[in-house]
């Protein structure tokens, strides 16, 4: 965005400029002085624009990956890249793809072509320098959890202690992995038995399928769950406003509820989406459900997404 600004901005300037020298309507000084603020703004816009974040897929197997691998990397083996595609970074980052040969070169760069990433470059192992190969595994995730769960997750944890949870309308389940990494045991409901699977594939990536129960449920039927149940639930960008007042049910007393979506205005916005108020809730509506369920308020943050949505994320904890 900042690029696309800067360079438009600048092209008028230019034009100005131009006019001015061949029209002779400006004096020296005057453009001189116009000459400054160009230049003024073309540094501090550029300046502005944000680096787009770079990771290393290795796709060679486990084993050879184990073995040796590139600093810095993580393993998305390629016979389960399908499954595990969901683990991989934002597409507004650029990638290092680590191959073992150019074997399968072709095939590999239609499917990360199709994802639509900002820039890919393809690497075979045996072309990498020896002082960048490590043994040592990469921590952590190339991709991020909700950003509210992930602010305040520690500051739950003080709380509450780390115990058990449902999401609802859990996708492929990046937020539950996030959180059995912690330690939770994380309940999942969504009606998309695909994204579910891949969400398992995920739980055996990262070692904590033991601390995941993925359910294939329509929750606008019903949920299949005990009241008072939960330490917390979690929801991001899900919405059902008749199962809300059952949903508060199960969270425990004392327990929280972390909910994170769409306000009102992105119908106004470039992507235009969600367009109506099925899709967002209108501003207040969510705190006066929850203070209607028995809920405290304990934190509520307004905020956009970069597509310039507006969203809102609501920590409550029930009396």
């Amino acid at each position: 965005m900042c690029f696309s600004i800067s360079v438009l901005t600048l092209f008028i300037f230019s034009v100005f400029l131009h006019a001015a020298l061949t029209k002779n309507f400006l004096n020296p000084l005057s453009l001189h002085f116009l000459h400054t603020k160009l230049l003024y703004l073309a540094l501090f816009s550029f300046t502005l624009m944000p680096e787009p974040r770079h990771f290393r897929i290795d796709i060679r197997s486990r084993e050879d990956y184990d073995e040796l691998h590139p600093q810095d990397s993580y393993s998305f083996p390629w016979e389960n890249i399908r499954n595990e595609a969901c683990a991989l970074p934002e597409r507004s980052c650029s990638l290092d793809i680590i191959m073992k040969n150019d074997e399968k070169g072709p095939e590999v760069k239609a499917f990360f072509d199709r994802l639509g990433f900002l820039s890919v470059n393809y690497v075979t192992f045996a072309s990498l320098p020896s002082e960048q190969l490590t043994r040592e595994t990469t921590e952590g995730f190339c991709w991020s959890p909700n950003p509210y769960l992930k602010d305040k997750i520690q500051q739950v944890e003080q709380e509450i202690g780390v115990g058990t949870v449902l999401d609802v309308g859990c996708g492929s389940c990046r937020d539950m992995i996030f959180l059995s990494t912690r330690g939770w045991f994380v309940t999942g409901i969504d009606n998309r038995e695909k994204l579910l699977q891949q969400g398992l594939a995920l739980s055996q990536k990262y070692c904590v399928s033991e601390h995941i129960l993925p359910l294939v449920s329509n929750i606008k039927q019903g949920l299949p769950l005990r009241n008072d149940a939960f330490d917390m639930i979690h929801i991001c960008r899900f919405i059902d406003r008749l199962l809300m007042d059952v949903l508060c049910k199960k969270v425990k007393k004392n327990g929280l509820f972390l909910y994170s979506h769409f306000l009102e205005g992105c119908e106004k916005t470039e992507v235009g989406h969600p367009k109506n108020r099925n899709g967002f809730f209108e501003n207040g509506e969510l705190e006066r459900i929850l203070i209607k369920n028995n809920f405290t308020i304990v934190d509520c943050v307004y905020n956009e997404l970069p597509d310039r949505r507006p969203m809102i994320n609501i920590s409550a904890r029930r009396e």
